[in-house]
């Protein structure tokens, strides 16, 4: 039998064929051209009544555009989750970066002052031995100084003066390097806070988020620890 074809206000072309009618159309999400038969629901085979056959078409097209719709509204949804799990990653790294630089720095900075502190105790001890050396070589002149006769008094005289401002010196040496010392100590204690501190995280009793700096970390009037992001949501 010829077919016949008519146009419809519906995409594509309805037309008849055995007494049965169909539509050749491109449904939304497909990819080409398709003939199927316009068959109400529950019946075998399409309708031979152009009304209902509109009718069904029109119903075919509005569950194509709305699975089309729902699709893409998924998949703009993936892609919203994956950006957003990749910034998370993100941010994790920078942080992560950060902390190993701030505790680089830290290290090297501590380094440093630990390698000035033992230059100058260095030089305080040597200064101090120096001293000791010149004490005992003024020692050794002061006793020359007394076997001689009275005529040499006045020689053993400049010589105690002299040992007194030694003295003098090895005290400040050795003040000085108690100092240095006392800085150094101060030093490695700050070196061990800052690595500590560095280290320091916890998770979020709110969402469960670990590994967050503590210093990230906000305590509510009920003592738990929440994160930036539920702090907000919290505060509305």
């Amino acid at each position: 039998m010829t077919e016949k074809s008519f146009k419809v206000a519906l995409p594509g072309s309805l037309y008849e064929k055995n007494n049965r009618w169909w539509w050749k159309v491109k449904l939304p999400g497909e990819t080409r051209v398709k003939a199927r038969g316009l068959k109400p629901k529950g019946a075998r085979f399409a309708t031979a009544d152009r009304d209902e056959a509109e009718k069904v078409a029109r119903e075919m097209w509005e569950s194509a555009i709305r699975a089309e719709v729902q699709a893409q509204v998924q998949a703009r949804a993936g892609e919203k989750a994956r950006a957003s799990s990749e910034e998370m990653a993100k941010v994790k790294a920078e942080a992560a970066e950060t902390v190993a630089r701030m505790k680089s720095e830290v290290v090297a900075m501590i380094a440093r002052a630990k390698a000035d502190c033992e230059e100058r105790l260095r030089l305080c001890n040597e200064a101090a031995a120096g001293a000791q050396e010149r004490v005992r070589a003024e020692s050794e002149k002061r006793a020359q100084a007394e076997e001689r006769a009275m005529v040499e008094s006045r020689k053993k005289a400049q010589a105690e003066e002299r040992l007194m401002v030694e003295s003098d010196k090895r005290a400040a040496a050795e003040e000085k390097a108690m100092a240095e010392s006392q800085k150094r100590a101060e030093a490695e204690a700050k070196l061990e806070e800052a690595l500590s501190s560095a280290k320091k995280t916890a998770a979020c009793d709110c969402c469960g988020k670990a590994e967050i700096p503590e210093n990230e970390l906000s305590r509510i009037d009920s003592g738990q620890l929440l994160c930036s992001d539920c702090l907000r949501a919290l505060r509305g």
